[in-house]
């Protein structure tokens, strides 16, 4: 398994992540002003740390957890499966394509 990769993966994957749930919560803000800008995120640990260091502090904070979790869930999956197999990397691709596809969908629905 080559780590790099997989670090580089984790970093662009969770920049994407994060990106769209800031744009989510810039459109709670600009189109229901008189909501909680933070109810965009469903994770109550991001939305936490939205909540104490704001919109990019929070951001930058949960990424760096973001990319640790990752990297553990590769190692962990890698320790199951073996290095030189598919399957670590069809897991963790799937899980983060739902969680991608599922920030788009609250971006087009508060927009």
């Amino acid at each position: 398994m080559n780590w790099i990769l997989v670090i580089v993966v984790a970093i662009l994957l969770v920049a994407a992540d994060k990106t769209i749930t800031a744009m989510t919560i810039k459109q709670v803000q600009k189109n229901h002003p008189a909501a909680d800008p933070y109810s965009a995120e469903k994770n109550q640990l991001a939305k936490l740390f939205f909540q104490k260091f704001g919109l990019i502090g929070g951001s930058v904070v949960y990424g760096i957890i973001s990319v640790g979790t990752f990297i553990l869930a590769m190692w962990l999956l890698t320790q199951f499966f073996g290095t030189h197999n598919f399957y670590p990397w069809f897991i963790i691709l799937m899980i983060y394509g739902y969680t991608l596809v599922n920030n788009v969908y609250y971006y087009i629905r508060y927009s």
